[in-house]
């Protein structure tokens, strides 16, 4: 999605996808949003063409990798798990502000649900996002790992208890993930 959202930026998206068409080439996009966002920038009089030429290919996940988990968990403690790139896109500060609103709520009502939240992923708001955690009560409970082999993370998936898909639209409009 980031080339389409360049292209946007740039005012090449249009004349690109007119490009394409004219060519008859065959567009995939990996979400419905990105789709409907390229027709709306194509030229009018190429839209019935894009209906027939575009289609979503979501981005595929290979299943052999996702069996079962090993006997033996990568983290001591039952824990909530965000992969992703550290980037502002990602929202991974809205996962830290939630998961401190989920420890105190379980502290005050004494639910026992004893969480740590582990962040696989790395990338340029890191200290950002370490100093953000270590300001929150639940600091203690929340693991930075740096980014993961690709061989670990279907261990990482497996034991999870949750998987945290955080996402925030950014001011240019450009947003990821389901709303």
């Amino acid at each position: 999605g980031g080339d389409l959202h360049l292209l946007r930026r740039t005012g090449l998206l249009a004349p690109a996808l007119a490009l394409l068409l004219a060519r008859r080439a065959r567009l995939a996009f990996v979400s419905d949003e990105l789709r409907r966002l390229a027709r709306a920038a194509s030229p009018a009089r190429w839209r019935e063409r894009f209906d027939e030429l575009s289609i979503v290919q979501p981005m595929g996940v290979d299943l052999a990798e996702f069996g079962a988990p090993p006997a033996a968990s990568p983290h001591p403690r039952r824990y909530l798990l965000v992969l992703a790139r550290l980037v502002p896109i990602k929202g991974v500060d809205l996962a830290l502000r939630a998961f401190a609103q989920l420890v105190r709520h379980d502290l005050g009502h004494d639910l026992g649900l004893g969480l740590d939240l582990v962040i696989a992923g790395d990338g340029p708001e890191r200290a950002a996002l370490r100093a953000l955690a270590a300001s929150l009560p639940c600091a203690p409970r929340v693991h930075f790992l740096g980014a993961i082999p690709t061989h670990a993370r279907a261990a990482w998936l497996g034991h999870a208890t949750a998987v945290l898909l955080p996402s925030r639209r950014l001011p240019d409009g450009r947003g990821e993930g389901m709303p």
